[in-house]
């Protein structure tokens, strides 16, 4: 795949993925919108890049082969690892940071969502997106309630 390609295929995620996250703070105050609006574009940004460097990592695994000069080699951590705990790292504090302003209605999902998010990135469990997230979580109540989804 191009470069070209990619660097497309990224955009239309990141698209997606702000869609996806603005629409959570569709309600949120007028004031506050410049500052919600940069945070959900980075946030939107973050979770695009985190996925693709766990793929990365999926893919190549968390040690690759180096080539440092005529006769030097051998292994090194693959740069993803160092890359996606900083990504997620940053993830968090821009998700804390919108929590204050994100609507009553979605506030206690939205802290649930994180609390779960930091959970498994302590133990390096696979990490969902919000989205997939609230599908899981309805479906548990709907199955709960007995109710087919």
């Amino acid at each position: 795949m191009s470069n070209q390609t990619e660097t497309g295929n990224k955009d239309r995620r990141v698209c997606e993925e702000l869609k996806r996250l603005s629409a959570l703070f569709e309600k949120a105050d007028g004031t506050k919108r410049a500052f919600i609006q940069k945070h959900v574009e980075q946030l939107a940004w973050l979770a695009v890049s985190i996925a693709d460097l766990q793929k990365d990592i999926d893919e190549n695994g968390p040690v690759v082969p180096y080539v440092n000069g005529r006769n030097q080699s051998g292994l090194q951590a693959n740069p993803s690892c160092r890359l996606l705990i900083d990504y997620q790292k940053l993830y968090t504090a821009a998700s804390k940071a919108l929590l204050p302003v994100l609507p009553e209605d979605q506030e206690d999902t939205y802290a649930e969502f994180l609390e779960n998010f930091n959970r498994k990135m302590d133990q390096q469990d696979d990490i969902q997106s919000f989205d997939d997230y609230l599908r899981e979580k309805r479906t548990k109540e709907l199955n709960l309630l007995g109710e087919d989804i």
